[in-house]
């Protein structure tokens, strides 16, 4: 497969789509008073941004005060070698964001996915990448759990990357079925997913960027598991991209929440569900 033959995602049908999508929302509101507002609604009444640049570290994903970062990281990275060349991220794993994923992933809300993937876009260009040379893979999931989800949340959250900045979004990595990294202890999360990646073709991608997307990086261990094995393509930078990232600000705000801490029921399905 030659890359060069991949034709870009047409702007103009993402935008169209989000669009209708945005139109469609406020209807299903008022005949549905249960369901969420509009996403761009939430944004305007939380007052959410993404995080800037320089607020977190590009190696690690962390959050830092001023004079924490430098050449080599931060205190949370320093001495270490992530796979990728830089990590882009929209916000702490905490609400608003925790709630916007938690939506995307357990009630299948595809367009809040898409529309999340665009801003992460936007982070992506701030920071410098190229869309003309550029290529989308989402965090690639098993069968048994796109079935049991009914929805592959990273590739939503892609597709909205790809077509917001207007580049080819390819499946490259498939992923071996292991325990949720959820049931495992957090020491032994980096074994659980040791050589489950694979390429689904042996490309070549020099002369390219590629951006590796997932919805949360945690640990860090599945994110950069899938990042070594996207390595052996050869892309001239290896991007990883995140709505969130659970670090220790992420996590301190989770534990002084009681109702975070609480087990949360499985909510009913968006009306946006195909």
């Amino acid at each position: 497969m030659k890359l060069h033959s991949v034709p870009p995602r047409p702007l103009h049908a993402d935008t169209l789509l989000t669009r209708l999508a945005d139109r469609a929302l406020p209807i299903e509101q008022a005949i549905l008073p249960h369901t969420d507002p509009p996403w761009r609604e939430q944004v305007r009444q939380t007052g959410w941004q993404p995080d800037a640049l320089g607020s977190y570290c590009d190696r690690c994903g962390a959050k830092v005060g001023p004079h924490e970062l430098d050449d080599l990281g931060c205190s949370h990275c320093r001495g270490t070698r992530p796979p990728w060349n830089q990590i882009v991220r929209l916000a702490p794993y905490e609400e608003p964001m925790l709630d916007w994923i938690h939506a995307v992933k357990f009630t299948r809300w595809g367009t809040l996915g898409r529309q999340l993937g665009q801003a992460l876009g936007g982070s992506l260009i701030e920071a410098g990448l190229d869309p003309s040379r550029t290529i989308i893979t989402p965090m690639p999931t098993t069968w048994r759990r796109r079935i049991a989800r009914g929805i592959d949340h990273a590739a939503e959250i892609a597709q909205g990357l790809a077509g917001g900045i207007n580049a080819p979004m390819i499946r490259l990595l498939t992923r071996d079925h292991r325990p949720s990294q959820r049931a495992v202890a957090p020491s032994a999360r980096k074994h659980n997913v040791a050589q489950a990646f694979h390429l689904k073709a042996p490309l070549n991608l020099r002369g390219w960027d590629l951006v590796v997307v997932d919805d949360v990086c945690t640990t860090g261990a599945t994110l950069k598991a899938a990042c070594r094995a996207a390595r052996a393509l050869h892309p001239d930078m290896l991007w990883a991209a995140v709505l969130a990232v659970s670090d220790d600000h992420a996590r301190r705000a989770r534990r002084a929440d009681p109702a975070l801490r609480r087990h949360r029921p499985t909510p009913e399905p968006h009306p946006d569900t195909p």
